[in-house]
């Protein structure tokens, strides 16, 4: 039989739990104007056709300062500059070295794109979600890059925002839709908050989505596809902003070219680390 004083212990334990109620975390992109962060970010992709006739590699890194010019419950403006590009490209036996730090070295027409964006002050706007609103592309002018704008902010991490206060353990589905280079992709993401770290919000992402479309360089091919992806953003609580992010997307495709058609995969991970 228990004692007296361990059933007492026991209820009184019982009934103080409401007060120990796990809090509730309003997650959102809220940086004090005037502030400028410093990113640092690479990004690797590989692509493979299932015949072994398409082999491509591309590993990218580049910095990036993004000044926060204003910031309202409806948007926050941004100042973004890419500082530097480096990186390695494959394709087909042909190998292509880029460093915009040795601008007189590297392949020519190459260099000759990157330098365009280097220095080149642009303006976006974002939702304090995560949202991307407006605003010119930093990959502007170089193959591959984005023609809407990116769609996903280094500041952030990436990450999309509930619209509700949550606690740990709590998830929200977002669905992104996004038409880059005449693909549209179409993406239903879960992001779960996972843990705090120090004055850091872990969320933990996964995702499916769906890829159609006529890519700018061959519009007569046609490629639909399916992806999976899944990610981590460490986002400083207070302001929102991204300490460190990792995402990796896997995506298997179909290209029609003119009756031929041909299977592809593609991988594509990026990181990103704040720069004190």
């Amino acid at each position: 039989m228990k004692s007296p004083a361990f059933v007492i212990f026991l209820g009184l334990i019982l009934g103080c739990m409401p007060l120990f109620a796990q809090e509730a975390y309003i997650l959102k992109l809220q940086p004090q104007p005037g502030t400028e962060y410093r990113f640092q970010t690479m990004i690797k992709t590989q692509v493979n056709s299932s015949n072994g006739e398409l082999s491509m590699s591309t590993q990218m890194e580049h910095g990036l300062s993004s000044r926060v010019k204003a910031v309202s419950d409806a948007a926050i403006t941004l100042m973004e500059k890419i500082e530097n590009i480096k990186g390695n490209a494959k394709s087909m036996g042909v190998d292509i070295n880029f460093d915009t730090d040795k601008p007189t070295e590297g392949n020519p027409t190459m260099m000759g794109q990157l330098n365009q964006m280097v220095g080149k002050s642009v303006t976006s706007q974002i939702k304090p979600n995560g949202v991307f609103i407006s605003g010119e592309p930093l990959g502007a002018g170089l193959i591959g890059g984005s023609d809407t704008g990116a769609d996903f902010r280094t500041i952030s991490g990436n990450a999309r925002f509930p619209a509700d206060a949550v606690k740990i353990g709590e998830s929200w589905t977002v669905i992104d839709t996004i038409i880059n280079q005449g693909m549209l992709t179409v993406a239903t993401t879960v992001w779960t908050f996972k843990a705090i770290e120090d004055d850091l919000a872990v969320l933990v992402s996964s995702g499916q989505g769906t890829i159609a479309g006529s890519p700018l360089t061959a519009p007569e091919a046609k490629i639909k596809g399916t992806l999976i992806a899944e990610g981590f953003s460490k986002v400083e609580l207070k302001t929102g902003v991204s300490r460190e992010a990792s995402h990796k997307i896997r995506a298997q495709m179909e290209m029609d070219y003119q009756g031929n058609k041909q299977n592809m995969t593609s991988e594509t991970e990026s990181v990103s680390r704040m720069m004190k």
